[in-house]
């Protein structure tokens, strides 16, 4: 029952939607990525006096 459920939702999602919502989780992750990085540098400078 669930597995047809999930084969009839994966008919019907096109692919060049979950194309999107992957790229979209990748670029959320690389931004998160970037501001921790940017929060990082931030830190140093303020501890160490780089």
């Amino acid at each position: 029952m669930t597995k047809s459920i999930e084969n009839k939702v994966n008919e019907e999602i096109p692919a060049f939607l979950k194309t999107t919502i992957r790229l979209l989780l990748l670029f959320a992750i690389m931004n998160h990525t970037i501001s921790v990085n940017n929060n990082f540098v931030m830190i140093a400078d303020t501890k160490f006096g780089l």
